[in-house]
């Protein structure tokens, strides 16, 4: 999945990363490959923002400081 594959880019990465640059690192490493889906950007961001409600300190994405940008959280699970 989408989001699944934005997990494993941010888990690779030093830095924190917006939707589209998620997006992009998970075609480049063929993580992900597109869909029909017009809007991948909002649906990943949906997703996350998802996440990170619902699983709260288990999810594997947190905020950044940054306005717009996730990095990986390192769960315990």
């Amino acid at each position: 999945s989408l989001l699944s594959a934005a997990a494993e880019v941010l888990k690779a990465s030093d830095e924190p990363l917006n939707c589209g640059r998620m997006i992009s690192l998970a075609k480049e490493k063929g993580l992900w490959e597109p869909t029909e889906g017009k809007t991948p950007e909002q649906t990943l961001y949906s997703a996350i923002v998802r996440e990170i409600k619902e699983k709260g300190e288990r999810s594997r994405f947190k905020k950044s400081d940054l306005r717009g940008h996730y990095s990986w959280a390192n769960p315990a699970n």
